[in-house]
């Protein structure tokens, strides 16, 4: 199990298809199961869209557990609130928790990401232009992805944590409560926000459970049928952030002029994206929102909605983005408290390495690469590894056998083929064969 998501094994048919999918080369099967690298896993959900067999799940709490407690705080990712409703309006859906008994602390939620968006804007006015763009870091997917692959952009990142945490921070400081608290989450990357939470050393959120799973039991109970007021909707700038360039729009707002920015959704998109500013190319650009799934949160792989009929339902919200005197006045008090800021250093994240000791790291390294070269070359991914170098870097490391490649499984076989054949071609001497000299023998003896 990794710390988003899960394997179910029985299902499992080891076809490959997840491993190959992998951007970080997270998972491999070894004796027959596949396994999960926590460290190396980013929580995209690549491996879920294109397991054909769904063995693989977002790791969650049990629903049935959290509705039972009514003592627990429940809160939402925005793109939860369109998963129903007709266009242009959001369902009821934040009604059916309150029914439940759960306390809506939608407002705080609101007014952080209203204070988001302010801090962003700042960080941005702040900066030289040299040190432009700047990262969004609300996708924790992309934020992963960048401590593994990208660590050179750290120094980009936005220092401004996600608004989630940030509103239960809000709730807590204002009401001096302290009760748990649940997250519904989209995908595995905000699942992993629990165990795994960037810029903070403990997360606000003790349980997760996917939108999905809440969508499915509330429609089934028909508690899920009506529509909000308009009045939740005019106040929703927060549902925005679920739609890709919602966040982008907020920023604008707050900051009281356009922004020059770049809106980047889907896998391939983003490193497309984060490598043209490893080569900087993007010298006239503020500011990037990018987003793991496409369409933004709205493609995540727990939600339980077509994210085409998300997208017209949020795309057709009347958004008042205006803040008035009022809500201004109370940004910038907390905006003065650094409720914002990321409590943690966001660090790069090291990759595997081949041995603690140097030495030893280095001997490897040369086996690794005489072992490389004697690999097909084509990742086809039939050993259980993503790529023939990551093999192997496993054969290196001891893991594994280098006849888990079916090409060196072939070779071996016609190895052994060729020996057994030229085996079978001498003539041994046999007990039957000495007997039949012995009696050769005689005979010449007599004659």
């Amino acid at each position: 199990m990794s710390l988003g998501i899960a394997v179910r094994h029985s299902a499992c048919r080891r076809c490959t298809k997840c491993i190959r999918s992998c951007p970080t080369r997270a998972m491999r099967i070894f004796q027959g199961m596949v396994r999960v690298d926590d460290e190396l896993c980013m929580g995209c959900g690549e491996c879920i869209r294109v397991c054909p067999w769904k063995a693989i799940e977002v790791r969650q709490d049990s629903w049935d557990t959290i509705r039972k407690n009514q003592n627990l705080l429940l809160t939402a990712d925005p793109s939860f609130y369109v998963q129903t409703g007709s266009s242009g309006r959001t369902g009821a859906l934040q009604d059916s928790l309150t029914r439940l008994g759960f306390e809506d602390i939608s407002d705080y939620i609101s007014t952080a990401y209203d204070l988001a968006a302010l801090a962003i804007g700042r960080q941005i006015n702040e900066r030289k232009p040299e040190e432009l763009p700047l990262i969004s870091t609300y996708c924790p997917a992309v934020l992963r992805l960048i401590q593994l692959n990208h660590p050179e952009l750290i120094r980009h990142l936005v220092g401004v944590e996600s608004p989630l945490e940030i509103g239960i921070d809000y709730w807590r400081n204002t009401t001096g409560r302290g009760e748990s608290v649940a997250l519904i989450a989209p995908c595995p990357a905000m699942s992993q926000l629990q165990s795994l939470p960037a810029g903070r050393v403990k997360s606000n959120f003790d349980h997760v459970v996917i939108i999905r799973q809440v969508i499915r039991t509330l429609i089934s109970e028909g508690m899920a049928g009506n529509e909000l007021p308009r009045s939740f909707e005019r106040h929703g700038r927060w549902l925005m952030w679920a739609l890709h360039g919602g966040e982008t729009r907020h920023i604008a707002a707050t900051m009281g002029r356009p922004l020059t920015s770049i809106v980047a959704t889907g896998i391939r998109n983003v490193q497309d994206l984060l490598n043209e500013l490893e080569l900087g190319r993007l010298g006239c650009v503020e500011y990037l929102e990018c987003r793991m799934c496409d369409q933004g949160c709205l493609g995540g792989v727990a939600t339980s909605e077509s994210r085409f009929m998300s997208l017209v339902r949020l795309q057709n919200l009347n958004i008042n983005w205006t803040l008035n005197k009022e809500e201004r006045e109370r940004l910038l008090e907390l905006y003065a408290t650094d409720l914002w800021r990321f409590s943690a250093p966001i660090q790069a994240l090291e990759q595997k390495s081949l041995s603690g000791d140097i030495q030893e790291a280095m001997t490897r390294l040369r086996k690794m690469n005489e072992i490389y070269t004697t690999l097909p070359g084509i990742d086809c991914g039939s050993c259980g590894h993503p790529s023939c170098r990551a093999m192997a870097e496993d054969l290196a490391r001891g893991e594994g056998e280098i006849t888990n490649c079916i090409f060196k499984l072939k070779e071996r076989i016609t190895d052994l083929s060729t020996q057994i054949f030229e085996l079978c071609g001498k003539n041994p001497e046999t007990p039957t064969s000495l007997r039949e000299h012995e009696i050769d023998g005689r005979e010449g003896v007599q004659e």
